[in-house]
């Protein structure tokens, strides 16, 4: 992004992760991870958004503004009208609509957008125009490489979302107990999606004449009940209910290993 050590804070430079994983031949992968753990320690901020909107940000002092619009009484009431639009422009970038600017200027969306560009090579703002291309924000100087840091709190952070990640995919695939769509739901944020019906888990319980509500439900109880192990006797004697239906889930259980027994002969649920 070309911005030499010591410099850049405040800047917006916007960035492909392709262009530049391409370009050092880098993993996509780790460039973006790479970008997260840099945002995490607060050296930068990348955004990902695909549409992200203008952005203007003044360069110049107040003083040097005014100095700017009795030089150039053709933008002055254009600087004013942003000025008048928007505030905290003199303190970090500001999203700005070229639509909006152009309704109350009585004067084109095209025009507008010459007027920023103008002066931007004026170096009285940096514009940022509307694009779908990540950017990076530059919350501090760029510092060398030798210098940086990352917390071992932020490293952990990183290494649990990993090994989150790995146990999900591998619930997924040999995971026995839950609705496959509903593992894959939930890895994508959605809790409250109901079993498919036509994977193997299900079939499997549909196979056993029962709900999937009634299979959760008497698991939980089982659980519950075995938090203290105790004897195939004794848990059905606390399992009250359809005694059919909890031979049927306890041997699905046992089967799949779900809940064992110990060397006593007790139950107890499988960590």
């Amino acid at each position: 992004m070309q911005i030499a050590v010591g410099f850049g804070k405040g800047q917006i430079r916007e960035f492909s992760l392709q262009g530049f994983a391409q370009a050092y031949k880098f993993q996509m992968a780790m460039v973006h991870n790479s970008l997260k753990i840099l945002q995490r320690e607060g050296y930068l901020e990348f955004t990902e958004e695909v549409d992200s909107p203008s952005r203007i940000f003044f360069t110049v002092s107040r003083d040097e503004l005014y100095r700017f619009q009795v030089a150039n009484g053709r933008y002055d009431d254009f600087v004013k009208l942003v000025l008048r639009s928007y505030t905290g422009l003199f303190s970090g970038y500001v999203s700005v609509d070229e639509d909006l600017l152009a309704k109350r200027s009585g004067i084109n969306k095209e025009q507008v957008y010459n007027y920023l560009i103008h002066l931007r090579k004026s170096k009285v703002i940096d514009y940022v125009p509307k694009n779908r291309t990540p950017f990076v924000y530059f919350s501090k100087e760029r510092i060398s490489v030798d210098r940086l840091k990352i917390s071992k709190e932020n490293y952990d952070v990183r290494k649990k979302e990993y090994a989150a990640r790995i146990n999900s995919v591998i619930e997924y695939a040999s995971g026995d107990a839950k609705c496959r769509s509903q593992i894959l739901m939930e890895y994508f944020g959605d809790t409250d999606a109901p079993p498919c019906g036509t994977c193997d888990v299900c079939k499997a319980k549909e196979q056993m004449q029962i709900t999937d509500f009634e299979f959760e439900a008497i698991g939980k109880r089982i659980r519950k009940i075995i938090e203290k192990p105790c004897s195939y006797e004794n848990l059905l004697l606390k399992l009250q209910g359809d005694q059919q239906k909890m031979r049927m889930v306890i041997k699905w259980l046992l089967d799949n290993k779900k809940i064992i027994y110990r060397v006593d002969n007790c139950l107890e649920w499988s960590s």
